[in-house]
Order: C-alpha cells, then structure tokens, then sequence
C-alpha cells in the first residue's frame, strides 16, 4: 500500500573513484553456448570515459544501507529508496528522466556449490533462456531442437588474472560484472540492456547491483553505474553484523521482561487519546500552525473480526491533508494475549477535492473519484499473510518471513514507547516488525536516553526502517507522551477533542 504522505525519498551520495584494474577485449568468460557481442578494442583506461559537455556529478552525503555496512554514493537528482521494501532489496535508484534504474539487492543462499562467478554466469544464462527464439523448419513446419538465444552478451568481466573490487574495510571484496542486450518487445523499440554485477559479503550472502537501461542510453548509464558500483565502501561486515545483533539481543532480552500486566497497564491507562500533527510556526500560536492532520488512538481488550482469541485491540483512526485531497485511514491491530497470534486490517481512502471549497448547501464537490487502499494481514506463531488492494491494480498476497528471534507485532510496535519508557533501561534496541509502506518485515531502531533531571521527559528516538527519517518522541516516565517529532518537519501532541474541534473549525478544515 504505497502513499506519498508515506514513502520517503532519500538523495545522498559522495564521489569516490572505482577501484578496478584495466580492462581487456570482452567477452572473457561467459556461459556455454552464449552468444558474444563483437569485440571492442581494449582500453588501457580501467574506468568509463564521459564526453566534455556530459558531466556527471554525485550529492556530498553518502547514502548508508547500515543492515550490511554500505555506503554508496547517488548520482545528482536520482530517486533513491533505501530498503525499497521488496524481497531483499537494499535500496533502487533511478534517474530523473527514468532513461535507467539501479537496484541493490543482498540475497542468500543455501547453496555451498554457488561461487561469486557462478553466480554471475546463472544470471547471464537465466537472461539468455528466457529470451531465447525457436528455428522453424519451412519445410516441415516444426521448430528445431536447438534453439538460438536473441538476447547478445555484450562483456563479462573480469579478465582471467585480473581482479574488480569495491572497497571493504580490511579487505576489499571481488567483484564479477557482465552486460547483456535484450531483444524488444516491439519492432521499432529500443532494445532494453541489463548489467548485473555481485560480490560476497557473507558465507551464505552475496550484495548484488543490477543496471536497467536502453541501448541508446547504455553508455552514459553504463558509465554512471561503474561509478556508482566503484564507489561504494563497506565497513567492516563483522562488526556491522555483531552491532546489529547486538541491537536485536538488547529487543529480545527487554521483551522477556515484559509481562500480561505490563502490557494491560498501558492499555487500561490511556485507553483513548487524540494527537494533533502539524507544523509549527515562527510565532508560535497554534492559529499560525499548519495543520496537517490528527489521529485517534484506541486500545482495548477484546476480540476482532478474523481472531480466534481475546487479546489486546489498537484502533487508530486519522485523517490527513495533502494538497487538495483528504487522506482517511482507520487501522484495526489486535494481539492475542499469549502473543503468538495477531490480525490488522488497515483502510485508506484518498478523497480528491476534500480541501475544496463548500457549495450553498454546505457540501464538498469531490474532483474526482475516491480511491480506496486495503491491507488484511494474520499471524499465527512465524506464519504471515498479508493480503493488500489498490486501485487499478491486481490485489496481491505477500508472506513476509519472521526468522530468527526478535520479531514483535503490530500491536506492541505501537505499544513499544510506553513501555520502553516505564522499564526506564536507556539503551539501543533493535525489533523485527512489519511495515505497511516497505511490505516486509524490517529491522526498527528505538534508542532511548535517560533525562538529565527527574523535571525532563524520557527521550526517545525511533527509525522504522532503513531510509526512513528518524522520529524523536518525549515522555513522561508513566509512558505519557509529550511531544512528538516525525523528522520531516511535522510535530505531534496530544490534544483535547474539543480544543481539536475548536481550531479546525476556527481554520475553516475539514472534519466531516
């Protein structure tokens, strides 16, 4: 379920030169039976060269991809989504006038026989079957056994005795590259050109950066993925591993100390609030705020539509305002009580021409049609089914995999400031959870500092994903909220309904 007041687009990168070694005649070694692109004469240059006038320049921040130690550098004015939330995908860029696509991705594998070059060679091959075109005999009109493949590989580096790398601290990492063109789909298009380079990061884990580009926008794409790929830098692997466990650990050891009564205590306290979000103002008077929306946050016990146990029950119902639409979700999460089992459902209808003015009957002209989002999701122990619909698109099933300990559900990731703050045990602490916006489970990052006198809140700050901006939150030592900061610019509190009412009415918004 995807939604702009949602996804975070995050641009950084810095400029590092490649590290490679020269680069012979391609092809070098390719898959048997591959077809080869004509030879091209060497180059006594390791890296790929740019014409005068077509400069191309990286954003000073790097992009960091902390689960495995990455730092990449991103060309200027490329989208890029970190942990885009997809299978393994570490994160995807693409440049701004779409002419190519860059994806990350950290794939593993239970295969003790799949060497890096191995790797790359099934990826070539796997490329080559599946655009491969039968020969029909005219004269008994049947195809040929031997099929001939349509796609070309265009280079496969490196060359026997020579090495490509990307810098690891320690030791820097091999890596293995190939190109390949793609036939078109249509006569006349512009055939699609694939580059997939890989390198080991684990005994069981490779990194692996895949290029989509057209032929006619191959070389200067080309050009900037070598760069792009050249200029990434690990840190030491062990130790981002070790931290990031050292996280988890810290997430479990705090989830066994936390008890039916810990997490009934919390639900029985505030069982509803509502908060404000908005953006504050130089003056500091609330009629000089921006509203951006408010939510209302429920928490009961009981039994849902769907759960086959009593449990804990969140409900959260909130509204938005994004440019001149409305933005209405209602949110069901609940959690049996021995928490090994757990459904949601989550709504969210846009409504164009929310914003708009009233007509003489008091009523909002809507400019276009509503647009519904649904998700559904169950757990049963480490068993997950999410089911999500948009419109305009076929309704997809996805089965996240919990694996490992760590993992905690819907309902406690709400749950988790209050009690992180009543435990009182300042420290890092690292939770599986799933996450609507990424379709997958991601590693959650919740740091709590201890105040420095007893008259502060609690500080809490909290990173939902990788590429996601932090949130700084303050409580009260019974779990109270005080101030929120979603890291855009955007704060929360908690409000009364009628002082909420008040100013809306007051700012002539919506809260039909």
């Amino acid at each position: 379920m995807k939604s702009t007041f949602l996804t975070t687009l995050l641009t950084a990168s810095s400029l590092a030169a490649a590290q490679t070694t020269q680069r012979t005649t391609p092809p070098v070694r390719i898959p048997a039976n591959a077809p080869a692109a004509r030879p091209q004469a060497p180059s006594a240059n390791p890296q790929p060269q740019l014409a005068a006038d077509e400069p191309i320049t990286f954003n000073t921040e790097p992009l960091t991809i902390e689960s495995i130690g990455l730092t990449m550098l991103v060309p200027e004015g490329a989208e890029v989504v970190a942990d885009s939330m997809a299978g393994n995908t570490a994160a995807t860029f693409q440049a701004k006038d779409q002419s190519w696509v860059i994806k990350v991705q950290t794939p593993r594998t239970a295969r003790k026989d799949l060497s890096l070059a191995k790797l790359v060679d099934e990826a070539v091959q796997q490329l080559l079957d599946a655009h491969r075109v039968l020969e029909v005999d005219p004269t008994k009109n049947v195809a040929k056994e031997a099929p001939k493949a349509a796609a070309v590989v265009l280079s496969r580096d490196p060359a026997p005795g020579q090495k490509l790398t990307i810098r690891n601290e320690g030791n820097d990492l091999p890596i293995e590259r190939c190109y390949v063109e793609l036939p078109p789909m249509l006569q006349k298009q512009d055939p699609v050109v694939r580059g997939f380079t890989a390198a080991r990061i684990g005994q069981d884990q490779f990194i692996t950066f895949e290029l989509f580009t057209t032929k006619s926008k191959f070389e200067r794409a080309r050009t900037i993925y070598e760069l792009t790929v050249g200029g990434a830098k690990f840190a030491d692997t062990v130790k981002a591993r070790e931290a990031r466990a050292a996280m988890v650990t810290a997430g479990v050891k705090f989830f066994d100390t936390v008890t039916r009564d810990d997490i009934q205590s919390i639900v029985s306290a505030q069982p509803e609030r509502f908060e404000r979000l908005y953006k504050p103002s130089k003056t500091g008077k609330r009629m000089d705020d921006v509203e951006v929306g408010y939510r209302r946050v429920r928490t009961s016990t009981g039994r849902e539509a769907g759960a086959s146990r009593e449990g804990w029950i969140v409900r959260i119902d909130a509204r938005f305002l994004q440019n001149e639409s409305v933005v209405d979700s209602q949110s069901i999460f609940h959690m049996a009580y021995d928490r090994q089992e757990e459904n949601w459902s989550v709504l969210m209808t846009i409504r164009s021409g929310g914003m708009a003015p009233k007509d003489k009957d008091g009523k909002r002209k809507a400019l276009a049609t509503d647009q519904t989002h649904s998700e559904t999701g169950a757990r049963y122990k480490d068993k997950m089914q999410v089911l999500v619909s948009s419109p305009g698109e076929q309704p997809k099933t996805i089965q996240p995999q919990i694996m490992g300990e760590g993992y905690i559900s819907r309902v406690e990731s709400y749950l988790l400031p209050q009690l992180l703050v009543r435990k009182g045990v300042p420290l890092e602490y690292g939770f599986y959870a799933y996450q609507s916006q990424a379709e997958r489970i991601t590693l959650r990052k919740d740091s709590l500092e201890r105040p420095k006198s007893d008259s502060l809140p609690w500080k809490l700050t909290t990173r939902l994903a990788e590429g996601m901006p932090e949130t700084t939150s303050y409580y009260q030592p019974d779990g109270t909220l005080t101030k929120g900061d979603a890291g855009t610019g955007i704060v929360s509190e908690i409000i009364p309904l009628t002082e909420l009412i008040d100013l809306w009415k007051k700012k002539g918004l919506p809260m039909d």
